[in-house]
């Protein structure tokens, strides 16, 4: 080896080891010429071809990243749509008609988990879902005793890995918002009682994002008012409430 290329080093310092499987040691001690031939010398394995499933995720994760790079205002599900069909690898598929199927679903898949975040909340998602099933305890479309969906359903209602459920679970589990009964399910603590406080810390978070985006667009208090009002009697005119993300299991799910 040319001393010039040689790493530098201080004197004294204690000489590097190589690292080395107990497979290897045990090939060198048994054969030097084998391990040459096995470890050295053998050619790199030619890569196989590409797979659909990791075209899909791949178009997926980088329609969802670029989501959030955006500008706020630009955070819609369309948007997310948009993205995906941008970012598409074509690689893996059967032909043409599995592509288009494939895309079609992805597609719908960012569209309809974008749908359900708030742009301006960039935490982890295990937290946001966290906060959802809070937010599901103080409007009383979860109450002390229900059962929560299994993680796979949630998971699946959300579009989410199903460990980021996993991990929001526990965290409330943690806190005594939720309790498992093994072979049945998860369930809301029966002592859980929102109190006003809560209800109030919920009311005032909705009016001030509200209110933040109303001035974003140069709309006035009195037209955001009058707008609500608007629209909550259309809802009771047509008697049908906007759906909660976290709702009880029909049945208990097992986590």
């Amino acid at each position: 080896m040319n001393p010039d290329a040689a790493q530098q080093a201080f004197a004294g310092m204690p000489r590097r080891l190589y690292t080395c499987t107990p497979t290897r040691l045990t090939t060198w001690l048994d054969c030097p010429r084998r391990y040459r031939l096995t470890y050295l010398d053998r050619p790199a394995p030619p890569k196989g071809p590409p797979w659909a499933h990791n075209s899909v995720g791949a178009a997926v994760h980088s329609a969802l990243a670029g989501w959030w790079r955006l500008e706020l205002a630009d955070r819609t599900p369309a948007a997310a749509g948009r993205l995906l069909d941008a970012g598409w690898l074509p690689d893996g598929f059967r032909d043409e008609e599995q592509e288009t199927a494939a895309r079609a679903r992805g597609r719908e898949m960012v569209e309809r988990y974008t749908a359900t975040l708030d742009p301006r909340d960039e935490r982890p998602l295990y937290l946001q879902i966290v906060d959802q099933v809070r937010r599901a305890l103080l409007v009383g479309t979860l109450r002390a005793g229900d059962p929560l969906p299994s993680v796979r359903e949630l998971a699946g209602e959300l579009v989410v890995n199903p460990r980021t459920v996993s991990q929001a679970y526990r965290e409330l589990e943690g806190e005594g918002v939720i309790y498992v009964r093994r072979g049945q399910g998860t369930f809301v603590a029966p002592t859980i009682h929102p109190d006003r406080r809560e209800r109030r810390a919920l009311v005032r978070g909705v009016a001030d994002r509200a209110l933040v985006d109303a001035r974003r667009n140069g709309l006035g208090v009195e037209e955001l008012v009058t707008m609500i009002r608007e629209l909550a009697a259309e809802d009771e005119g047509e008697g049908s409430p906007r759906p909660s993300t976290v709702r009880p299991a029909q049945t208990g799910g097992v986590a």
